[in-house]
């Protein structure tokens, strides 16, 4: 693997449906995200704290912050590696640069593609999703690669959290589309990810 990624606790349990990272700093996002639910319940259960306007302010000054010092700030992001095989260990390896085309094609053994509405993935399985960006290989399916139940059902989740109703879900039960082969998933803060997709064709 290429120098700048870091191995981060990448063992998993076959039957486990999460990532167990230990240790591992919260990302600029799930701040936000914890930030604003902890204004949504003072909100309801102090509706006319004298002190609301005050937290508010707070609250908003920790939500712009991360952007103000969006220049200054160090690279930093997660590279999570999906395999088809569900018995297979899922990767999650912290990053200090995006990777190049070469290395995801390298990963998924391919041509690489984006997944449409790929947008979000809740990675630790504690509700808060953090934004990302998805690869497949993109001939996958015409090269019959196996499917990839997990990452299906992250990417069905990933288009409920952007708003469609049913997601991935046919009228008559099952999913509409499906994924194959590795999935790469990458989420950074916005350095990173601006780097990310200057580097994409």
């Amino acid at each position: 693997m290429p120098a700048f990624y870091r191995r981060y606790e990448a063992a998993l349990a076959p039957q486990s449906e999460q990532v167990r990272v230990e240790s591992l700093s919260l990302t600029t996002e799930r701040r936000r995200q914890a930030v604003e639910r902890a204004f949504e319940q003072l909100a309801e259960h102090h509706p006319c704290s004298p002190y609301k306007h005050v937290i508010s302010r707070i609250l908003s000054f920790l939500l712009l912050a991360p952007h103000a010092r969006a220049r200054g700030q160090a690279t930093k992001g997660l590279l999570y590696i999906i395999p088809a095989d569900p018995k297979a260990i899922r990767e999650l390896w912290e990053i200090t640069a995006p990777p190049t085309i070469e290395e995801l094609r390298k990963i998924v053994g391919g041509y690489i593609g984006t997944v449409h509405g790929f947008t979000s993935i809740d990675v630790y399985g504690d509700g808060l999703a953090m934004p990302c960006v998805a690869f497949c290989n993109e001939d996958g399916k015409g090269l019959d690669l196996p499917v990839n139940w997990l990452a299906t059902g992250m990417w069905h989740d990933a288009l409920v959290r952007k708003g469609s109703r049913f997601g991935l879900l046919a009228e008559g039960g099952g999913y509409e589309d499906y994924l194959v082969g590795v999935i790469v998933v990458i989420s950074g803060n916005s350095k990173l990810m601006d780097e990310l997709f200057i580097r994409l064709p």
